[in-house]
C-alpha cells in the first residue's frame, strides 16, 4: 500500500489487524526457522539489515554476540535461531585468508563443520625431556636476558617442574583434572622421572588414552602460561582442564567416526558410543558414583554441559561412609537434581550409567528397600522443572563424571569448579 494513502486516509481496524498479522507471521512464523536471520546475513544492503547492524553488531561477528537484557525482543528472538543456521552453514575457503581452520565451520561432511583433532603437545614433551623448553630459567641461561622468576607466583625460579606441577595456579589445575595419577606426586621434582613413571601406564587398561589426555593437559598448562607471560592474561586455573576435556571429546568422536566408517565397510553393526549434547535451551548433568570397599569411602561425580557441549561446572563429593554402590548412584542423581535447582536451571537432562536406577525412575518404581525413598525424592523434585528427564548412558560416554567420582574418594571435602564465562 502506498505510504501517502496511509498518511491521508483512515484505515479500517480490520485492515490494520491484517497488516500487523502479516508482519508478525513473516517475522515469527514457526515454519522455516532461521530464514529471516539468513536473509539479513545474505543481503546486508537491505534497510533492516543495515539498521540491525548499526544497532547491535558493534564490530562483532553475528556468531560472537550474546543476547543482553537491554536488547529488543525481536533481536533476541533472531539470535535464538542461530543454531538452525549452524546446523548447515559453512564457510567457503576461497584464498583462505578469512577462515580459521580450527575454529570455523568449513568442512561440509562433518556434523559441526569443524576439524576434530586433539593436539597432544608431543614436541613440547620432547623439549621438556631435553631441558630446552623456553621457560624463564632456560631463556636467561641461553640469552643472559630477563628474569628467571616465575611470572605467575613471583616466588621462585621458573623451572620446568615448577611451571608444570608446583606453581600454586598449576596445582589448582591438577587438582581439578578429571584424571589422577596415584604415586606420581613423588616424582614431580624431575620431569624426566615423572614421564618415565607415566609411561608405565601403557600396561593398564585404557592406559594409552590416559597418557594422551595427560599430555594434552600439559600442553594446555603451557599455553595458559604463555598467555600470562606475553599477553598479561590472568587466566582461570581451571580453564586448561575445560579445554583438555573438550579436545578429548573431539578426539573420541573423531576416533569413533573412523571406527564406524571401517565397520560400515566391513558390514559390522555400529552403536552410538559417544556423549551427545542436550537439546537447545537445556542443561545436561552426567552423574556417577565410585566405591572403595577397603577404605569404606565413596565419591560422587557430577558434570554439567550446555547444548554446545561446553562444561559449565563440575562437582566432586566425597562420602565418608557408604552401604552399597546402588545407593550411592541414586544419591548422586538426587544431588545433581538439587544442584540444578540451586543453579536455577529450568530444563535439564540427567544421565547416569546405572541402568537399573534409570529404569526405576522412568517406571516410578519405589519398591526397592535400599533406594525407594531416594528415588521418590528425585521424582518429587523433578516436578519443579519445566522439563526434567532421565536417561541411561554407557560408561565410556560418562567419562568425566566417572573420573570425578574416583577423584572424590581421595578428597576430604567437597570440590567444585565452574567456568562463569566461556568463549563463544
Amino acid at each position: 500500500m502506498p505510504a501517502y494513502a496511509m498518511n491521508n486516509c483512515k484505515l479500517p481496524k480490520g485492515l490494520c489487524r491484517e497488516i500487523s498479522s502479516g508482519m508478525a507471521k513473516f517475522w515469527w512464523g514457526e515454519e522455516d526457522k532461521g530464514r529471516k536471520l539468513w536473509r539479513i546475513m545474505s543481503q546486508p544492503n537491505l534497510l533492516v539489515s543495515r539498521i540491525l547492524k548499526s544497532r547491535y553488531y558493534k564490530g562483532k561477528s553475528l556468531w560472537e554476540m550474546e543476547p543482553k537484557p537491554s536488547d529488543s525482543w525481536m533481536w533476541r528472538s533472531l539470535l535464538s535461531s542461530r543454531y538452525v543456521l549452524e546446523l548447515g552453514i559453512r564457510k567457503r575457503i576461497g584464498d583462505g585468508k578469512i577462515v580459521n581452520i580450527r575454529n570455523d565451520r568449513w568442512l561440509p561432511e562433518e556434523r559441526n563443520g569443524k576439524v576434530r583433532t586433539i593436539r597432544t603437545g608431543k614436541i613440547r614433551v620432547q623439549k621438556c625431556l631435553r631441558r630446552v623448553l623456553p621457560i624463564n630459567e632456560v631463556v636467561l641461561k641461553i640469552t643472559g636476558k630477563g628474569s628467571p622468576m616465575c611470572n605467575r607466583c613471583g616466588e621462585v625460579v621458573e623451572t620446568i617442574e615448577h611451571m608444570l606441577f608446583m606453581c600454586d595456579k598449576t596445582a589448582l589445575t591438577w587438582k581439578a583434572a578429571p584424571l589422577q595419577w596415584d604415586g606420581l606426586e613423588g616424582f614431580r621434582h624431575s620431569f624426566w622421572h615423572w614421564w618415565e613413571e607415566l609411561m608405565q601406564a601403557t600396561k593398564r587398561e585404557d592406559g594409552r588414552d590416559h597418557i594422551v589426555l595427560t599430555s594434552n593437559l600439559l600442553w594446555q598448562i603451557w599455553k595458559a602460561r604463555n598467555e600470562r607471560h606475553f599477553n598479561g592474561a590472568e587466566g582461570d586455573p581451571f580453564l586448561p582442564v575445560n579445554k583438555t576435556v573438550e579436545e578429548w571429546k573431539e578426539y573420541q568422536e573423531a576416533t569413533r567416526s573412523q571406527g564406524e566408517e571401517e565397520r560400515r565397510r566391513t558390514g559390522e553393526k555400529t552403536d552410538c558410543e559417544t556423549w551427545k549434547p542436550p537439546e537447545q535451551g537445556s542443561i545436561k548433568l552426567n552423574t556417577d558414583a565410585a566405591f572403595n570397599r577397603n577404605m569404606m569411602k565413596a565419591g560422587w561425580g557430577i558434570a554439567t554441559r550446555d547444548n554446545r557441549g561446553r562444561l559449565l561446572a563440575t562437582w566432586a563429593v566425597p562420602r565418608l561412609c557408604s552401604r552399597n554402590v546402588k545407593m550411592e548412584e541414586a544419591m548422586a542423581i538426587r544431588r545433581a537434581v538439587e544442584l540444578a535447582t540451586l543453579e536455577g536451571w529450568e530444563r535439564v537432562q540427567i544421565e547416569s550409567d546405572s541402568k537399573e536406577i534409570v529404569e526405576k525412575l522412568m517406571k516410578k518404581d519405589w519398591n526397592d528397600k535400599w533406594i525407594g525413598m531416594i528415588l521418590e525424592d528425585i521424582s518429587r523434585m523433578s516436578c519443579f522443572f519445566k522439563k526434567c528427564c532421565f536417561s541411561f548412558v554407557k560408561r565410556n560416554c560418562n567419562f568425566v563424571s566417572h573420573s570425578l567420582a574416583h577423584f572424590a574418594i581421595n578428597c576430604c571435602e567437597n570440590t567444585s569448579w565452574r567456568t562463569p564465562s566461556l568463549p563463544g
